[in-house]
């Protein structure tokens, strides 16, 4: 897998974005600039528009009023081909060796299978699944299968990464040590990423800053600077006084929207 060249350019642009269902209102007036290689978490209540958003931001959705743009490109083509895309479910095909699904990326993007192969196994050690190269998704842990999807992801090879509630299908203690390996991986492998969760704790932790959503029509109510993303010590970190005091914020301006709600 190649590392991806940092872009001088502000990596994404949303202005002013609103979007619309059938009369609905799902988002209004969001704005947000990313930097390039910066990770931005997304936190909001259930249907307040946090995948609405991250669906623009990757060409798979038009907005209704304002701009979203991927570095040069605010066509959904050109954002589309700038972002690898990772669903809530990690969709692997069941009929597929992890090795297989992990290189499916850049099998569809005309490698032949033995090069995709090649590509996925250079990084099979390195996701923790070194000799699970064969195995069927149904012989692996949730955890693993996870790390097949977040690989298959990065693989990919593209600058933006836009993650829809990777961990939300594991255990508490699977969800905490799979966040500490993909803070790891961030800090070993720099990408722009766009990680949209109901858990703040985990967007404090891995991301650089977390934005708040309002109920719908969601509308930013907070930002949040994270006091220690992605440190190694992931205990260590979520205990830091002003990682408490950080997530009591978000905390607090999440239970606001619901009272006025």
């Amino acid at each position: 897998m190649t590392e991806a060249k940092p872009n001088e350019k502000t990596a994404i642009t949303i202005a002013g974005v609103s979007h619309d269902y059938s009369g609905v209102r799902a988002l209004d007036g969001v704005d947000l600039v990313v930097e390039a290689d910066q990770v931005v978490g997304i936190v909001g209540p259930s249907g307040c528009g946090k995948s609405t958003l991250l669906r623009m931001v990757c060409g798979l959705l038009e907005q209704s009023q304002g701009v979203v743009r991927v570095g040069d490109r605010d066509d959904a083509e050109g954002r589309l081909e700038s972002c690898a895309f990772m669903p809530q479910r990690d969709l692997l095909l069941p009929w597929l060796s992890a090795i297989d699904n992990a290189g499916l990326a850049p099998r569809f993007a005309g490698l032949g299978k033995e090069r995709s192969r090649q590509l996925a196994s250079e990084t099979f050690e390195r996701f923790g699944l070194g000799g699970f190269e064969g195995s069927l998704p149904g012989e692996l842990s949730g955890g693993m299968r996870q790390r097949v999807a977040l690989l298959r992801t990065l693989i990919a090879d593209r600058p933006v990464l836009c993650l829809d509630e990777p961990f939300s299908a594991l255990d508490a203690i699977s969800r905490a040590d799979l966040q500490s390996w993909f803070g790891s991986i961030l800090n070993e492998i720099p990408r722009t990423c766009l990680l949209v969760t109901h858990d703040v704790e985990e967007s404090l932790y891995l991301c650089d800053r977390t934005l708040v959503l309002s109920a719908r029509p969601g509308q930013v109510v907070c930002e949040i600077d994270s006091p220690a993303p992605r440190a190694v010590d992931r205990l260590a970190a979520i205990c830091r006084p002003d990682f408490v005091q950080a997530k009591q914020r978000a905390l607090e301006a999440l239970g606001a929207e619901r009272a006025v709600a």
